[in-house]
């Protein structure tokens, strides 16, 4: 049968990363800081950063550096299978967070804001010209 593509519209993006804010608040996180892994959590992560005015952490080095002494939002798009998370020394300590997850996907962050079929390629508004 295929992937099939979808494209994740920034209205979709708007209602997920308001969700996201909303649950951090409703569950009261403190976050010191957050790190958007490179590249797919780094817009959302640049946006949450500036709605909760914390550090936008953008590089593992200055992450792996802070993990232990402040409490870390970890943020990517998509938690598809789940390996990228787990690849991470520490996230146990941290908050995990991703826009989106894949119904089959071996790990599942804290907050996420939707959930879509593990056959479907989720295509970013920011990924493509007319998104």
């Amino acid at each position: 049968m295929g992937i099939k593509k979808r494209l994740y519209s920034w209205k979709q993006y708007n209602t997920d990363i308001e969700k996201i804010y909303n649950q951090i608040k409703l569950k009261g996180l403190k976050v010191d800081a957050i790190y958007g892994i490179p590249k797919g959590g780094l817009i959302a992560g640049v946006h949450l950063a500036n709605l909760f005015d914390v550090p936008l952490i953008t590089n593992y080095k200055d992450f792996s550096r802070v993990v232990k002494s402040e409490k870390i939002l970890v943020i990517d798009d998509v938690s598809d299978t789940g390996s990228t998370f787990l690849k991470i020394k520490d996230i146990d300590k941290c908050y995990t967070v991703t826009l989106c997850i894949k119904y089959k996907t071996n790990f599942i962050p804290d907050i996420y804001g939707s959930k879509h079929p593990q056959d479907e390629w989720i295509e970013y508004s920011w990924e493509c010209l007319n998104g």
